[in-house]
């Protein structure tokens, strides 16, 4: 079935901060937030961040974060592992009163080896008990490294497509999300290949299964070489576009950009995709690569949640502002 009015209220958000199909979902110009990291991988940003940690930690940053005041303000929604999504803590509480559209991790490695015609039937009501505890959009991440594994991943794809159509029966939003890890010697021209080639093995698996793209949230990598290779933010930006226009990537809902590479430089390489003018809106989602320094800052202690906070709100609002900057430029240019 065809959603245009999911497809142009995605518009409406680009320019004005709305996001509402079929229920809140996330904004894209004001990112997401992924808070949705097991607590094994919590632990590995605490030593990075040099907290102490105690069985306690990683509820405890949690709190600090998603309980921040504006946060509501600073980003378009927040991405919890399901034990958060479904517990009664603070984070929770305060997701619930601030109306943060909240989406709920999926699809976290723990399906694979899984009889592909049977796993979306018991997804189906895992599904339901999300959106019963206030999930409105729920990320599955397909993840390929270097050349990746082509039969492995048309057999993810069909999962994930048919898990897609299962959230938008229950009225989730699929948000799919495709990570392209490069290796330290691929150059530009090989990430892109591999990149479009994931993308489009995922996206004809999700037309196969009869949903229409226009309702689906994708998330993916920018186009960036590897270590040993230098791309400018130009570069980048028109490898991605290209890649994506390369595995026919329209239409889409929205597309959400993670940093690839050089996390630093997501900001730039936002501004310069924003300038080719990309046939749908974007976004970005942040998660590791500001924890750490959201950590670092808080160190664990009491009183340093404040700082911690305004560290927080500070790495989110820097791309958002840069994006919009570049819009309205757009805007006024045309005329």
């Amino acid at each position: 079935m065809s959603s245009p009015r999911v497809f142009n209220t995605f518009r409406e958000a680009q320019m004005g901060d709305v996001f509402t199909p079929p229920g809140p979902a996330p904004a894209p110009t004001r990112g997401l937030l992924a808070l949705d990291q097991p607590d094994s991988n919590l632990a590995e940003l605490f030593r990075a961040g040099s907290v102490p940690i105690s069985t306690s930690t990683a509820a405890t940053f949690r709190d600090v974060v998603l309980t921040t005041p504006g946060l509501d303000r600073a980003v378009g929604g927040v991405l919890v592992d399901p034990v958060t999504l479904h517990g009664s803590g603070a984070s929770r509480t305060a997701l619930r009163r601030n109306r943060i559209p909240i989406g709920v991790r999926m699809g976290d490695g723990t399906r694979r080896g899984h009889d592909i015609a049977g796993s979306v039937d018991d997804l189906d009501d895992e599904i339901a008990r999300h959106v019963a505890a206030g999930a409105s959009f729920a990320r599955w991440q397909v993840v390929v490294s270097g050349a990746g594994a082509p039969t492995e991943l048309r057999a993810t794809a069909r999962l994930v497509a048919g898990w897609s159509a299962v959230c938008l029966g229950r009225g989730l939003v699929p948000f799919v999300d495709v990570v392209v890890r490069p290796g330290s010697r691929d150059d530009l021209a090989t990430v892109g290949s591999v990149h479009t080639a994931t993308v489009s093995t995922v996206l004809d698996a999700v037309r196969v299964t009869g949903v229409d793209t226009a309702r689906i949230v994708l998330g993916c990598t920018l186009v960036a070489p590897g270590d040993r290779h230098v791309a400018t933010a130009d570069d980048i930006a028109r490898a991605t576009l290209g890649s994506l226009r390369g595995a026919a990537a329209v239409p889409l809902a929205c597309v959400v950009f993670t940093p690839a590479g050089r996390p630093d430089r997501l900001t730039a390489h936002l501004a310069a995709t924003t300038w080719l003018n990309p046939p749908w809106p974007i976004g970005f989602c942040l998660g590791r690569s500001t924890l750490v320094h959201v950590a670092r800052t808080w160190a664990g202690r009491p009183d340093r949640v404040a700082a911690a906070r305004s560290e927080l709100l500070g790495r989110l609002g820097t791309p958002t502002a840069v994006g919009r900057a570049a819009r309205t430029e757009i805007t006024r240019r045309a005329g």
